[in-house]
């Protein structure tokens, strides 16, 4: 199922390196409920979006949601198993604070969670090594607004608010709504009000109860180990994938016909328009981010031969970063044919491709802001 994503990455490949090549969520979105239905449902490629059968109705919530189309179909099973996936959520949410050593969730630990959670489909179907063939109706409840979790914590860090600020609910649902991350391309977030202020409630201040009922069946401390790992791998994507974007720019403007001379034309970036210092500006914030983290990456490549030896170790730490996730998932990473340049390439052309629906906002939200404040100072010099 994961090859629709990627169909152009050999099968054997693909299954070594999941995650390095796709995200957690992404892996989680092709697979299927109890139910039949794709946790994805419309953020699916489209010609298994349209094997879906989908309920949209107009939103009536206030708001940015107003108006537009909402899918009501996956929200069935959302409020079906909705108590189960808020224990599972505040279960989760203590041991993880216990294990960070931390009393609450600051922006980036928001984040970090988030993705945690919505990695919990990719990690019974990745430890089941295939055998699981669906993914338990609870776990597809927890899912969903998991998805808005990380979405939301993602577009405010990459958005430039301090990561160690601790949101509250009402703080964290305002972000939600002034960031669009209640929409998506063609629809808006379905769930009820009510709904995402108990959400907000339990994942930030742990409110509820974990008692009673049963637990997702999810084993807690590789999980946590898991999403850990894949939320590492993904900052290091997003930063690989943003390193060679102001490569190329570099390179482009070397490559840049002299006027009334012949030369090669520049280089463009798929579905970017950032200009050299917008784009620095976001490359810095997620440096910053990954430092927070204790991340490393390899120095910026100058010239041909440096960016050479650059992808060399990009692979590596790739590599390794894939041998670390399957740790956590009893594996035996794939020691015999590691990562290569021509994987990264693949990599990064998917990243660009689906990373929009918080990443993308997020870069264009930061470029008009820095836009504003030059015009703002060009007119007070």
């Amino acid at each position: 199922m994961l090859r629709s994503l990627l169909p152009d990455v050999p099968p054997v490949r693909l299954e070594a390196y999941a995650e390095f090549f796709a995200s957690a969520a992404d892996i989680a979105r092709v697979h299927a409920d109890e139910d039949g239905r794709a946790l994805g449902e419309r953020a699916l490629p489209r010609p298994l979006r349209e094997k879906v059968d989908v309920t949209l109705r107009r939103c009536g919530y206030p708001g940015s949601r107003h108006g537009r189309p909402m899918n009501v179909s996956g929200l069935r099973t959302v409020t079906a198993h909705w108590d189960v996936a808020v224990r599972t959520a505040i279960a989760l949410r203590r041991r993880y604070l216990e294990r960070a050593g931390i009393e609450r969730l600051p922006w980036v630990h928001v984040w970090l969670f988030g993705r945690t959670l919505t990695a919990v489909p990719a990690f019974l179907v990745r430890r089941s090594e295939g055998r699981a063939r669906t993914v338990p109706n609870e776990v597809s409840a927890l899912f969903k607004p998991a998805i808005g979790l990380y979405m939301t914590a993602e577009r405010a860090l990459l958005g430039g608010i301090d990561p160690l600020a601790v949101p509250t609910p009402s703080e964290f649902i305002a972000v939600t709504e002034d960031s669009g991350a209640f929409l998506s391309e063609d629809a808006a977030c379905s769930g009820p009000p009510h709904l995402v202020r108990e959400w907000a409630e339990a994942v930030l201040n742990g409110a509820g109860t974990d008692g009673g009922g049963e637990m997702t069946p999810v084993d807690a401390e590789p999980l946590l180990d898991y999403g850990d790992a894949i939320s590492r791998m993904e900052l290091l994507k997003v930063r690989y994938f943003l390193e060679t974007r102001i490569q190329l720019q570099r390179f482009a403007r070397s490559l840049a016909p002299v006027p009334g001379e012949p030369g090669a034309a520049p280089m463009a970036a798929k579905g970017f328009t950032l200009d050299a210092g917008e784009l620095e500006a976001f490359a810095r914030l997620v440096a910053m981010l990954g430092d927070a983290l204790g991340l490393t990456a390899p120095a910026r490549a100058a010239t041909a031969a440096e960016a050479v030896t650059a992808q060399a170790a990009w692979a590596a730490l790739f590599t390794e970063r894939q041998a670390e996730v399957d740790r956590t998932l009893g594996r035996a990473p794939a020691r015999e044919s590691p990562l290569a340049p021509a994987d990264l390439a693949r990599m990064a052309a998917y990243v660009d491709a689906t990373w929009d629906s918080a990443g993308r906002a997020a870069i264009y939200d930061l470029a008009a802001r820095l836009r504003t404040a030059d015009e703002a100072e060009t007119e007070t010099t």
